[in-house]
């Protein structure tokens, strides 16, 4: 089991604002966790309303990789297989299952997950970035067709926010406690050269979920293991934006600054 920290989820929410979602509630966040089978037992996810997807990959972008990350989402957020957290409700019975559910909003930390109701019940879900002595901000996926980042007054259960849940984070951030013992060695890892029509499924799964998950692919952009021409051209559009050179080849110099 990794680590996961409450500040790693805030900021990569955070640095989300703004994004748009394509066609048909097509959005990066879903892509991500559909490429690696997050909602193990319940199919993909990708093109439905993705606000429980957005909080997801929040808290997946915040568990270390020292073991597979999903694995440490799922025992931070009380999640288990068939993982049916991408329907709010569901999302909201793990916490309420493990007494992990809470209604009074001044009791609110940055990391937990807040909940939205309307006449009909949950609805809505993001996640609490920040609070001061009026109430608490919030960053949410799906808030019309972006990530938006919204504040709330504390005392509004009963009305739209319903109440909250507090993820198993490890802390707010890594310290000389809860961070990984240093190592002196160092690990060289040896990555193949990859372009068109490379037979590297493995590694060419790798560069297109990092290159769809930075934002360089075409909304109907597939990750299928493939080096076609639309993955070619995603690793010009990285190459040009980072100032590689642009040859729509992932060779060392690539590799070396998309792990960055």
């Amino acid at each position: 089991m990794g680590s996961c920290f409450a500040k790693w989820a805030c900021d990569y929410a955070e640095e989300q604002i703004g994004y748009t979602e394509g066609y048909n509630n097509w959005n990066k966040f879903a892509d991500l966790l559909d490429a690696i089978n997050y909602y193990e037992g319940c199919g993909k996810k990708q093109n439905l309303p993705w606000c429980c997807s957005y909080v997801n990959a929040c808290i997946y972008n915040a568990c270390t990789t020292e073991n597979d990350p999903k694995w440490t989402a799922y025992y931070v957020m009380y999640q288990r297989t068939p993982n049916l957290s991408a329907v709010v409700d569901y999302m909201a019975d793990y916490f309420k299952d493990n007494d992990a559910y809470f209604t009074d909003t001044q009791d609110l930390q940055r990391g937990d997950i807040v909940f939205f109701q309307n006449d009909d019940g949950l609805c809505h879900v993001g996640i609490c970035v920040d609070w001061d002595d009026n109430g608490f901000y919030t960053c949410e996926g799906n808030k019309g067709d972006s990530v938006q980042k919204c504040f709330y007054r504390y005392g509004e259960v009963g009305g739209y926010v319903a109440g909250f849940g507090r993820p198993r984070y490890d802390a707010w951030e890594p310290n000389e406690e809860s961070a990984p013992e240093p190592v002196d060695e160092t690990v060289t890892v040896e990555l193949p050269v990859l372009y068109k029509g490379i037979d590297a499924k493995g590694e060419v799964l790798t560069i297109q979920a990092l290159l769809k998950v930075f934002g360089f692919t075409s909304d109907d952009f597939a990750i299928d293991g493939i080096f076609g021409e639309s993955t070619r051209q995603a690793v010009m559009n990285y190459q040009a934006a980072r100032d590689l050179e642009v040859c729509g080849i992932v060779n060392a110099e690539t590799w070396n600054r998309i792990l960055k």
